[in-house]
């Protein structure tokens, strides 16, 4: 969390200043650590909830583009600082071109490659410090392929879990608005005109259309208090929540493989690139967007930093039997990057198999679900006005 605070530094000066931590109380101990004399700390709202929106990140596809287009130019002969400028000329992407006039003018001042990647603060971390070890061992042209192609595997992966995704968001979307207009509109137009003996389902859905117009604010707000609420929540605890969604059936399986997957990619990239191993793990741990997965690899690397096996780690029961062997068999091999490049490969496509299958069997659930909700409204329209159409006749 975001915080601003006022206080007195050692040397008498009063300050006010920003900063983050995990907790008010961590920050103020780090405060009194280094003797600063707190006068006040508060939350800064107004960060907290912009900090999603406010640092501009390069989409994916734009990487992808980016890296072939590089590759292609340094290919043809060009330096770097020719390369970089023939790709502004050439893409269209305005977070892009910000962020490649910052390259340039850095290279310009003597930055390397990498270094400048990183002063711009809009590139991932697997991107710069593949591109660092690869400005040391001279294969630039190499690390651009690779990087073309793991975000290329990533995207297409992301693609897929959207794909499975879309028809079931697309279904409940519609089938909420059926049932808003069926309680709003219609069932109030036909309330006056139903018997009085109506079957039970008529009476539920009457009784829903009269409260719907007090509590349709109640699934707005609760999304808003989620919202919120996780937001405000601690690393550790989002770590914990993380981890009760992994360990769901089927779904969370599928989440943890696309996560997985998507490490072991980075994992494979960088210490294929030459990046010694703790540095890979530490560089990995920080492009996950899981703090769970982070939380793992983290522990991972410091038992690999005292001395014990790599796979030692990878024994926690959150990663699937595949990881250890592979990782043990790397061991005995020294050559890590190959097994971290089969496991990637093995759960990417294990998570497509998984995404296809959760499609397939998403569809017709949904198909018989919303059949089965039109269906019950079907009946508690229609049955009374069939009764009284009968008990007319009669």
């Amino acid at each position: 969390m975001h915080f601003v605070y006022q206080a007195v530094l050692p040397s008498g000066q009063f300050v006010t200043h920003h900063a983050q931590a995990p907790s008010a109380k961590r920050l103020t101990e780090q405060l009194v650590e280094q003797n600063y004399q707190i006068v006040e700390m508060r939350v800064d709202w107004r960060r907290n909830l912009t900090e999603g929106f406010s640092k501009p990140r390069i989409k994916r596809p734009v990487l992808i583009d980016f890296f072939n287009y590089m590759r292609g130019m340094l290919e043809l002969g060009m330096n770097v600082t020719t390369a970089i400028t023939t790709v502004k000329d050439t893409l269209e992407d305005k977070v892009l071109l910000v962020a490649l006039e910052q390259v340039e003018d850095l290279v310009n001042k003597g930055y390397g490659f990498g270094d400048a990647l990183e002063q711009t603060d809009m590139f991932p971390g697997l991107t710069v410090a593949s591109v660092k070890a690869a400005e040391k061992a001279n294969r630039l042209e190499q690390v651009f392929l690779e990087l073309a192609n793991h975000y290329q595997n990533l995207d297409d992966l992301v693609r897929q879990a959207k794909k499975a995704a879309t028809y079931p968001s697309i279904a409940l979307v519609v089938l909420s608005g059926v049932f808003a207009m069926l309680l709003f509109v219609v069932i109030p137009q036909l309330a006056d005109i139903l018997p009085p003996d109506r079957p039970l389902i008529t009476r539920v859905m009457i009784w829903m259309s009269e409260m719907a117009p007090y509590i349709w604010w109640i699934p707005f707000v609760t999304v808003g208090v989620i919202f919120f609420t996780i937001r405000s929540l601690t690393p550790a605890q989002k770590a914990r929540i993380g981890e009760r969604i992994y360990r769901l059936p089927v779904v969370g399986r599928v989440g943890l493989n696309l996560e997985l997957s998507t490490v072991f990619m980075s994992l494979a990239m960088l210490n294929g690139g030459g990046i010694p191993l703790l540095e890979t793990l530490r560089v990995a741990s920080t492009v996950t967007s899981s703090l769970f997965i982070r939380e793992k690899l983290n522990i991972c690397r410091e038992l690999a930093a005292q001395g014990s096996p790599l796979s030692e780690g990878f024994r926690d029961p959150i990663f699937p039997p595949v990881v250890l062997r592979a990782i043990a068999h790397g061991e005995a091999t020294g050559r890590f990057d190959a097994q971290f490049a089969g496991i990637a490969k093995f759960l990417r496509e294990r998570t497509a198999n998984q995404l296809d299958l959760l499609s397939n069997f998403i569809e017709p659930v949904m198909i018989v679900f919303g059949g089965g909700m039109l269906m019950l409204m079907a009946l508690g329209i229609f049955m009374p006005i069939y009764q009284n159409i009968s008990n007319f006749g009669r």
